[in-house]
């Protein structure tokens, strides 16, 4: 499949070019709803699972997209940079899987490679563990994610390179984009972080099974031990997750912090230092110092 290009299954669903994204996911809906009573072949069965899993995503992003503009006590509060670009790592995704990308879209020669894997993890989560096939549809998702966004592959060069205070130097700076902090003051990646001082209540993340990922506590280097925050995970589960889980980020921010996207593009022992080094992720303190590039404005 080319970029842009929608599978099969998808294009029928979609409205005209120039239609209002609402329409087109008001639409795709009940199109998928009227269908889904005359599918009796497995490949049919597949298809209807990976196109829900589309629309969620799609829902994930517009809900971050509307998040975007809100607003805490009238007045607009800082995003991270680091949580903007995980966010627009996602928009890349969604677009890639439903159709024509939008601004800062990269050709990635892995799009197809992703997709394929993306149905095969849909079709295949009683498989074990064990399972070679794991490896190979982890590897798809990791190729993609880390070849389909430019600041996500400056990210993932810094953690490779171990350059972690160049990290955070991109990725501290606060950005005037008005969803830095939630409805309860606190701010979105003080959720990814895992933070434990800053009020977050972590019992709606516990009671639907996860547990809490605490990047604040954790060494730099350990992300892929046998218990740091994906080595305890493993390979599927954290597909697993990216399937379930992402598509929760615009509901509850506490979701973000199950080890999934992170963990795949391999960015987890940065974002330790990350989390630990800027303002409000982990604990109070005076915000990044160091003049703001003017192209992360």
């Amino acid at each position: 499949l080319e970029p842009g290009t929608t599978l099969p299954g998808i294009a029928n669903c979609r409205s005209s070019q120039g239609a209002a994204m609402m329409n087109f996911l008001l639409f795709f809906v009940v199109v998928s709803a009227e269908q889904s009573s005359d599918c009796r072949t497995s490949s049919c069965a597949l298809q209807q699972d990976a196109d829900e899993g589309y629309t969620q995503l799609l829902q994930a992003d517009k809900r971050a997209v509307q998040k975007s503009k809100a607003k805490v006590s009238g007045e607009e509060t800082g995003l991270s940079m680091r949580h903007k670009i995980r966010g627009d790592i996602l928009s890349d995704v969604s677009a890639t899987l439903l159709g024509p990308q939008g601004p800062g879209e990269v050709y990635s020669p892995y799009l197809k490679d992703f997709q394929e894997a993306y149905l095969w993890v849909l079709d295949h989560k009683n498989v074990s563990a064990d399972d070679p096939e794991w490896d190979r549809v982890y590897s798809a998702h990791m190729k993609y994610l880390k070849t389909n966004n430019w600041h996500g592959m400056q990210y993932a060069q810094m953690a490779e390179w171990k350059e972690y205070d160049k990290f955070a130097e991109k990725s501290c700076y606060i950005l005037g984009a008005g969803n830095g902090r939630d409805k309860y003051g606190i701010m979105d990646d003080a959720y990814y972080c895992g933070a434990q001082h800053l009020g977050v209540d972590w019992t709606r993340l516990t009671k639907a099974g996860y547990e809490v990922s605490d990047l604040c506590s954790a060494k730099v280097g350990s992300a892929w031990d046998q218990d740091g925050i994906c080595g305890r995970v493993g390979k599927k589960q954290l597909l697993l997750n990216f399937a379930e889980t992402v598509k929760l980020w615009g509901i509850d921010g506490v979701y973000i912090n199950v080890p999934s996207l992170d963990c795949i593009m391999d960015l987890v022992d940065a974002d330790i230092y990350y989390c630990q080094t800027c303002a409000e992720h982990c604990e109070h303190k005076p915000e990044h110092e160091l003049p703001k590039p003017k192209d992360m404005a």
